[in-house]
């Protein structure tokens, strides 16, 4: 699987608890007392699209600080290669293709 999207498949049960709380807290607000149906769409989707937003930001803040870059490879040698070398120093004995 992607890494990207194994990380967004992560944050998706954090994304649905975002949307309950901005649902409850509109409710709270008796934003969906009155008014047609695309306004109180709007009072649950634009507050969750801010949330979401903000926590995008701090993690990818997070992420810059512990030294990732999107730009660099993560490995400077293939999986392939750190296996042929491994069996050179083993003497190639037991070694898997």
């Amino acid at each position: 699987m992607l890494p990207s999207l194994k990380v967004a498949l992560c944050f998706l049960p954090l994304l649905v608890q975002e949307a309950s709380d901005v649902f409850r807290l509109q409710r709270q607000r008796g934003a969906f007392r009155r008014g047609p149906w695309s306004q109180r769409l709007q009072a649950v989707v634009f507050p969750s699209l801010a949330r979401v937003f903000r926590m995008a930001d701090r993690v990818a803040f997070a992420l810059r600080a512990r030294g990732v870059d999107p730009a660099r490879r993560r490995a400077l040698v293939s999986p392939a290669r750190v296996r042929t070398i491994l069996c050179e120093l083993r003497g190639g004995l037991s070694c898997p293709d």
